[in-house]
């Protein structure tokens, strides 16, 4: 295996991210590697400087903190950044300007229409970085196991 000193984990602080932050984790604590924990904000809707939008950035970079500091307990060489952008366009390039080693990321599982229509960040970054991505697989339930729940 190729030397990782730069993980980049990116997270938009989903249930799939936390997937994604616990293998970037292990793997981070295993390499000796250091993690890079990167939000990509994407435009908002609502006006530039307003309340709202203040409001909208302190609340991610509070998340944030509070995820590079639950890494840093567990032994992890973390630190954090927010990103303005088209979520995959931004993890690739910051890829790029970190030199990351290796990208983890989650997925969603979406299938069907809503993949169709909203597309896939994970996808766009296997297609477009220049390091390794692993790609976290949304957590399913285990084929059965709600009808085994319902007896």
């Amino acid at each position: 295996m190729a030397d990782v000193h730069r993980i980049l984990l990116a997270t938009d602080f989903s249930p799939g991210s936390a997937r994604a932050r616990a293998f970037a984790s292990m793997l981070a604590r295993r390499l000796g590697a250091e993690l890079l924990v990167a939000h990509v904000s994407e435009p908002l809707a609502i006006v530039p400087g307003s309340d709202l939008a203040a409001e909208e950035v302190a609340q991610t970079e509070r998340e944030l903190d509070r995820v590079v500091g639950e890494l840093k307990r567990e032994g992890v060489a973390a630190r954090g950044t927010v990103v303005p952008g088209e979520p995959a366009a931004e993890i690739v390039a910051l890829a790029e300007r970190e030199r990351a080693d290796l990208i983890v990321l989650g997925t969603h599982g979406r299938s069907g229409l809503a993949h169709v229509l909203l597309g896939s960040v994970a996808e766009r970054v296997l297609r477009r970085a220049r390091c390794p991505v692993l790609a976290v697989p949304h957590e399913r339930r285990a084929e059965g196991a709600e009808t085994a729940s319902r007896r």
